[in-house]
């Protein structure tokens, strides 16, 4: 089974689709104010929280998952771009980064890049967000 396929799998399983609106709700975003999703997979959060009218950019370091993306709603938003070095410049009321923390371990040394993802959408990328994360 291919990582889409899990992905797509994890989406339809019951209570998934409340899960996801309870985080858009947790985020507390205002429509017509944007939000990053890192580790937007094939960018089904991305549509749902653009369809609550909030602008919504998704960020993928897999560059299959961004063309799938793009494929199934080409009117968004989506990058290619690593949890630590996010490839954008600010504007943004708040992020989300469901199931990708586990992906920023590093075999030995697992800190590091959790903490520059943290650094980094806290700090130049969403200002001021720190309760606004999810």
């Amino acid at each position: 089974m291919s990582m889409l396929q899990r992905l797509d799998a994890a989406d339809a399983l019951p209570g998934a689709a409340e899960l996801r609106a309870r985080t858009y709700e947790l985020l507390r975003i205002e429509p017509g104010s944007a939000v990053l999703d890192v580790g937007c997979g094939a960018g089904l959060a991305v549509c749902e929280l653009s369809s609550r009218g909030i602008r919504a950019v998704g960020v993928d370091l897999s560059p299959a998952m961004v063309e799938e993306a793009r494929r199934r709603s080409p009117e968004t938003e989506f990058l290619v771009g690593d949890a630590s070095a996010l490839p954008v410049d600010g504007g943004f009321a708040g992020y989300r980064a469901d199931k990708v923390f586990h992906e920023l371990a590093e075999r030995h040394s697992p800190w590091p890049r959790r903490g520059a993802f943290w650094s980094r959408a806290d700090g130049s990328c969403c200002p001021g967000t720190i309760g606004r994360r999810w």
